[in-house]
């Protein structure tokens, strides 16, 4: 039985291509290590929800859900295919479609494995509770979670996404809103060379581990 089986956990992820993912890491690490590390991590968030029970949950992804390395995988839940322009559009869309069954949904990406399994529960509890939204600021300037009772386009339209912008732009929107949110603790995500060495606090460990480290 899952802890809350009204809501529903969207994992967002980037099918696995050589050269196309993490780039941002490529000058730092190579593109064969960026592409190890974001199949390592997309593992790791999966087992983590997997093993949670939490809520029922799914993977959505940015390109082919049929790609061999992500079917080789054997996840034991839905691989769906994110629809729309942008990032935004892609998440709405996400949101939209799975609240149609679930009274919420938390929306969270492969390159945040700091968001444990007590950041989803207390993200969860929170919308049970009665917030419509639920925001787990990003370090950087963006958000490493999102949870939604209801579909709210607002916070999807016209925003600078992969800037540090994004979350001041998206707090500023919910409170014009007037919808009650909430704000969790600021958490990490892997983006740039910097952030590396920060993966080596995660417990349980990353299966991953850089040449030369």
């Amino acid at each position: 039985m899952y802890e809350f089986p009204e809501s529903r956990i969207l994992l967002f992820a980037k099918e696995p291509v050589y050269g196309r993912v993490k780039t941002r890491l490529h000058d730092a690490i190579g593109v064969e290590q960026a592409f190890q590390l974001h199949c390592a991590m997309l593992r790791y968030q999966a087992k983590k929800l997997q093993d949670a029970n939490l809520a029922p949950w799914e993977v959505w992804v940015s390109g082919d859900p049929h790609n061999p390395l992500l079917t080789g995988m054997k996840l034991p839940v839905p691989l769906r295919q994110q629809r729309g322009h942008d990032l935004g559009e892609r998440m709405w869309a996400a949101a939209e479609a799975s609240l149609v069954g679930s009274a919420s949904v938390l929306l969270v990406g492969t390159d945040c494995p700091s968001v444990d399994v007590d950041y989803l529960r207390e993200a969860s509890r929170l919308l049970r509770a009665g917030s419509q939204v639920v925001i787990g600021p990003a370090e950087d300037g963006g958000y490493v979670l999102l949870g939604l009772t209801r579909s709210v386009r607002e916070l999807f339209v016209d925003m600078p996404w992969g800037t540090d912008k994004v979350l001041q732009l998206t707090l500023e929107r919910l409170e014009g809103l007037g919808l009650p949110f909430s704000r969790l603790p600021a958490r990490w995500d892997v983006d740039r060379a910097d952030d590396l060495a920060r993966l080596a606090e995660l417990e349980p460990p990353l299966d991953f581990q850089l040449d030369g480290s």
